[in-house]
């Protein structure tokens, strides 16, 4: 793919238009390099101004020519009776240096044009003369592309929103490679919006092979208790240094019935054993959030909530993301909860030590601390009508028969009661998943 779009070569430049190509697993950026040597050397510029113009129903009023197609600078070629451009105090054959502070240096006739059509209602143009040369002369100038940006695709990530912040911009996407050190952000016109989204798609495309290839390198040497079943880029919102927050990038991986969250992607072994955060999925719940649950919120995102106390609001880049991450999470907890079928708490009730037991069978059940199997109470999870807890240890279960509106209540305290809603709720939702003969198939738990 070779496409023109718009690009900053500096941080303090201009936007100017660049070539963007995907080479094999790479992202490169060129900007188009047209250089007159003895203008620059010479400054034999004079006269330059600058001129401000309002659009009219027929334009400007001027045509262009040149470009370095042309081998020539910009310059006006003719200006039109009547229109805006002719009192404006353009001369024909000014040179344009620049519209709207963006440079006319490197760009082709076309590329001028556009950005003069599609600059806005009111334009700025940067004009002036050459002394004493032949700008026609093509053998002033030198012509070639040159590499402002060379991105490594592979683990790298793609965002439409300004960095830290939850604003998106539609007609702009920065790659970046997967330590940080390689970046580009690519802009488009209003009108080329649609150029700007297959060139990120088909970016997206890349990056997402190259993924799955890093994951099934890892999972060819890992146990079986030890695949990777997904992992990618998302952002999370974080505290700053300013005492504010702001969304940060993290890359996120599912693997082993633990959710792990790492600053950059693991390669080596010992960097998968290191996760900056890792969460066993029976100790963590997931929620998508709604639009403007907070502010500064982005698009598409869950906050994970797990049973020590840890909160973690995530961001996935796009929606089919979200719904592939949260599937796959349940799915995960699903097979989490089968694999282990019960799963006891140390508890106190009615003044006596025992075991709070979560039973994918039995459901819930109190038993003696001397004896698993000498169970003092049990429920089963449909009877369960409504829960709560008091932040701290206790836990209250209401519970009704199904043919009576009689309710019995029965009260827990446990000593790592926000670990035991978490498992709770991961049991619940597997009760209801093993009710689906569909969703057992899917899961290929059945031999």
């Amino acid at each position: 793919m070779t496409t023109i779009l718009f690009a900053q070569p500096t941080k303090t430049s201009q936007l100017e238009p660049v070539m963007v190509q995907l080479a094999g697993d790479r992202l490169v950026v060129s900007q188009h390099d047209m250089v007159h040597e003895d203008i620059l050397a010479n400054n034999e510029i004079y006269d330059d101004r600058v001129i401000t113009l309002e659009r009219g129903e027929n334009g400007l009023g001027f045509s262009i020519q040149g470009g370095t197609d042309f081998k020539c600078p910009i310059k006006i070629y003719k200006i039109f009776e009547g229109s805006p451009a002719e009192n404006s105090g353009l001369d024909e054959r000014d040179v344009i240096f620049e519209v709207n502070r963006i440079s006319m240096w490197g760009k082709t006739h076309e590329e001028a044009a556009h950005i003069i059509r599609t600059t806005g209602d009111e334009v700025q143009l940067h004009v002036g003369k050459l002394r004493d040369i032949d700008i026609d002369d093509p053998q002033r100038y030198n012509d070639q592309w040159l590499i402002m940006a060379d991105v490594p695709l592979k683990m790298a990530s793609v965002t439409r929103y300004q960095h830290g912040t939850a604003i998106p911009k539609p007609n702009q996407i920065q790659v970046t490679s997967k330590n940080g050190r390689s970046k580009v952000t690519l802009h488009c016109h209003e009108d080329s919006s649609q150029q700007l989204s297959e060139c990120s798609k088909q970016i997206e495309q890349i990056i997402s092979e190259l993924t799955r290839l890093e994951m099934d390198n890892y999972n060819t040497d890992a146990t079986a208790n030890d695949q990777v079943l997904l992992m990618g880029w998302v952002t999370e919102h974080l505290p700053s240094a300013a005492n504010t927050k702001v969304w940060q990038r993290k890359f996120l991986v599912l693997r082993n019935f633990q959710l792990q969250i790492y600053n950059t992607p693991p390669e080596e072994i010992s960097e998968w054993e290191r996760p900056e955060k890792s969460y066993k999925l029976l100790e963590m719940s997931v929620q998508v959030l709604q639009p403007h649950s907070f502010q500064d919120q982005r698009a598409n995102s869950i906050v994970i909530t797990t049973g020590h106390g840890t909160n973690h609001i995530i961001s996935f880049e796009k929606q089919n993301s979200l719904q592939q991450w949260t599937r796959q999470i349940h799915d995960s907890t699903v097979k989490a909860v089968l694999s282990i079928e019960r799963q006891s708490f140390i508890a106190e009730w009615r003044d006596q030590y025992v075991y709070f037991l979560l039973d994918i069978q039995k459901g819930f059940a109190i038993c003696s601390r001397d004896n698993l199997a000498n169970c003092l109470w049990t429920k089963p999870f449909s009877a369960l009508r409504r829960s709560s807890d008091d932040g701290h240890s206790r836990l209250r279960l209401e519970f009704a028969a199904l043919d009576s509106q009689i309710t019995e209540v029965q009260e827990i305290e446990l000593e790592d009661m926000q670990i035991a809603v978490c498992c709770m709720e991961c049991f619940l939702a597997a009760k209801v998943a093993t009710l689906d003969p569909n969703f057992i198939s899917r899961l290929d738990i059945i031999a």
